[in-house]
């Protein structure tokens, strides 16, 4: 578990929240949790939505906001909004980095998804963790909030059906029993020749993130994108067996 990770392990076991617990909270837009962010990882549907939204293809989202690394842990492809830098504008020196921005911030420092935005950002500033062992998700209260204001309460179930983050269990149900398969998978090659794991690497990025037709159910085509790439890796598989057996 990463620094990150165990910080909000703490705040969950500190905070942990029910449906009908309430909690005061405005957001006022102001950009602040927006800055110097590295953390804003986007599941297929984030990525998905945010692109029918903007009118764009998801491959098309994807080049112009997004970028991909793998997991330290997972050994999975892992991809989270780009961060833009912000130089400093005084004049007759060069400039000087101040720090970064989500690349989704308009000039007045507004998102220009917020009805689309990031379920990371929506559930802000409720956090989650997936329970394997329920299939569920249990939720938090950060601590570390410092934007907005408390002149609005709000019950957590209010909260996640603002942006409809509940009706979206069943798709995060299936993405999560995908990202456990996933992450076993990762592991086992990670013997395999880096050429070969770069390879697998690009088909999990286009498969399951980009081969989407943003006018058509998202749901089915996760589904279908995820039997596409399980399938491919089975066939794989084979394939690297049968080699190893041939050089023996």
């Amino acid at each position: 578990m990463n620094n990150r990770n165990e910080k909000l392990f703490r705040m969950f076991k500190k905070n942990k929240m029910k449906m009908n617990d309430s909690f005061s909270f405005n957001c006022k837009q102001c950009g602040k949790c927006c800055k110097n962010r590295v953390d804003i990882l986007l599941s297929p549907h984030d990525l998905f939505c945010m692109a029918k939204f903007l009118k764009q293809s998801t491959s098309q989202f994807f080049e112009k906001y997004c970028e991909t690394y793998i997991g330290q842990s997972s050994k999975t492809p892992v991809v989270r909004l780009r961060p833009k830098t912000v130089y400093d504008n005084v004049l007759l020196r060069e400039p000087q980095i101040i720090g970064t921005v989500c690349p989704l911030l308009d000039g007045n420092g507004h998102c220009i998804v917020q009805s689309q935005k990031p379920v990371v950002c929506a559930l802000f500033p409720v956090g989650r963790f997936y329970a394997v062992d329920k299939k569920g998700y249990d939720y938090f209260m950060q601590d570390d909030v410092r934007c907005g204001d408390k002149s609005k309460r709000h019950t957590l179930k209010e909260w996640l059906d603002k942006f409809n983050i509940l009706g979206t269990d069943e798709i995060m149900f299936v993405w999560n029993e995908f990202l456990s398969y996933a992450v076993e998978l990762m592991h086992d090659l990670e013997k395999l020749p880096e050429r070969i794991r770069e390879l697998i690497y690009l088909s999990f990025l286009g498969m399951i993130y980009l081969c989407y037709d943003i006018e058509k159910d998202f749901l089915s085509q996760l589904e279908e994108n995820i039997a596409n790439f399980k399938d491919t890796m089975r066939r794989t598989k084979e394939i690297i067996k049968q080699h190893k057996n041939e050089e023996e």
